[in-house]
């Protein structure tokens, strides 16, 4: 069974205290644990994630190697930009499976909250709320946000507990959980 240490716990503790509202009661707290792998954050495949940027560059890559066979002085400069877009891809891909979020659900809101910026929705707004774990319970669970769409919880401790504290939560502001 995974713990969250006493730290990691604090910070995200930390991140949603400056956010609540003063009659606000939090319900959980919790966030992406720094151990957890990309299966548990609920990350696919990591090759259907570099198929877009690699997709764009081999066309960028070919477009340049055309206008060079073609006599056209600026096939170099436009093959940097491919090699620029290839590496500018690849990071992005890579920051957005390893960023580290804060979640919260309290009996008003359910928040989301990044490096610099904090999403709230309505705590009635959520339905579709399913979860997924593994052996070391760490998991992830998705639910739909109207009219937002999907959203997930990454790599969380306990997930199956957290998801009976969200539907509990959900129904008791008048949402439909399921």
């Amino acid at each position: 069974m995974a713990k969250v240490s006493r730290a990691e716990q604090a910070k995200f503790e930390k991140k949603v205290w400056k956010y609540l509202a003063p009659d606000e009661r939090p319900i959980w707290i919790g966030g992406t644990l720094m151990k957890s792998s990309l299966a548990e954050r609920g990350v696919p495949d990591l090759t259907k994630l570099y198929i877009i940027p690699g997709v764009l560059t081999l066309l960028a890559v070919g477009f340049g190697i055309f206008l060079a066979a073609n006599g056209y002085g600026f096939a170099n400069i436009f093959l940097f930009f491919a090699a620029v877009m290839l590496v500018a891809g690849v990071v992005g891909v890579i920051r957005s499976i390893h960023s580290v979020n804060t979640y919260a659900v309290t009996d008003h809101r359910f928040m989301i909250i990044e490096k610099h910026s904090c999403r709230t929705y309505d705590i009635r707004a959520l339905t579709n709320i399913a979860w997924f774990g593994t052996k070391r319970e760490i998991g992830y669970i998705s639910a739909y946000v109207f009219p937002d769409g999907l959203c997930c919880l990454r790599g969380i401790n306990e997930p199956e507990t957290v998801h009976r504290l969200i539907c509990g939560a959900v129904a008791a502001a008048g949402g439909k959980p399921i």
